[in-house]
């Protein structure tokens, strides 16, 4: 179960996060094709996203198997985003507010990263009867 003090952090490095990827994809798209703003944006926040969601977030080291893990992630969320871009652009959207993918990103990221960081230690077995002086074998009983 995801803590209430990670969720917090996630919330505070996602709002960073956050806003750097919209703020870049707006004012690249006001100069650039959207896609390409899109992607800028996308790659900058991907930049930060690594670093604050292995030492920040999820306090967990950035193995090999979750770096895999968060590029999965971060291609799943870009490519929802381009999807939303695409929808929001057919319906209008000018190309100033495209940063607003975010909102469509942002839940698919935090979710995706909550799997890769989570803890996989097990837990310690269980003994395997409450009273074992019982389950003993040759142990007498009265």
């Amino acid at each position: 179960m995801i803590s209430v003090r990670t969720l917090v952090r996630f919330v505070l490095a996602g709002g960073g996060n956050t806003l750097l990827t919209a703020v870049v994809t707006s004012l690249l798209a006001l100069v650039a094709p959207t896609p390409l703003a899109y992607a800028v944006g996308y790659a900058a926040g991907l930049a930060l996203s690594a670093v604050t969601a292995s030492n920040f977030v999820f306090r967990r080291r950035l193995t090999a198997k979750r770096a895999v893990g968060v590029c999965i992630v971060n291609v799943t969320a870009f490519l929802c985003g381009l999807a939303a871009l695409s929808i929001a652009g057919r319906m209008g959207l000018p190309s100033g507010l495209s940063g607003l993918t975010v909102v469509v990103t942002a839940p698919v990221s935090f979710l995706g990263a909550a799997v890769v960081f989570k803890d996989r230690t097990p837990a310690p077995p269980m003994a395997t009867s409450v009273f074992p002086e019982l389950s003993e074998a040759g142990s007498s009983h009265v």
